[in-house]
């Protein structure tokens, strides 16, 4: 029996029509869809992975979910929250294979002094 081989950090990007990126990135992010990566993963033996909600998108997770969705039991996910995202909706993220979630903020923060570290 051959090991599995799983990516662990990828991401999905759809089309910014069907799914619109954040008015404040820095960039426009182009199609990366999950048939392309299925089929570059292919050549390396990869069957496996975690997609990793990309930041331009916030807590929009629908690409995610349907990814998730399509990959069945070879995905999970790192999804993305907030403070409004109902119990509801983390219950379903885990129902649907997302593995964690990262958390957004929208409070300021203190720029990091030099030696100083983001971990309390």
């Amino acid at each position: 029996m051959s090991p599995t081989r799983c990516d662990c950090h990828v991401h999905i990007v759809g089309a910014a029509k069907r799914y619109p990126q954040a008015a404040t990135r820095t960039y426009l992010a182009q199609p990366a869809t999950l048939d392309e990566l299925r089929r570059r993963a292919a050549s390396r033996a990869i069957s496996h992975f975690v997609i990793v909600q990309p930041s331009f998108y916030g807590t929009a997770n629908s690409l995610l979910l349907e990814s998730l969705d399509a990959l069945g039991d070879r995905g999970r996910s790192v999804a993305v929250v907030d403070a409004a995202t109902t119990h509801s909706t983390l219950l379903e993220l885990a129902a649907r294979r997302a593995a964690a979630c990262a958390s957004i903020s929208t409070a300021p923060r203190a720029p990091l002094r030099p030696g100083s570290s983001i971990v309390p």
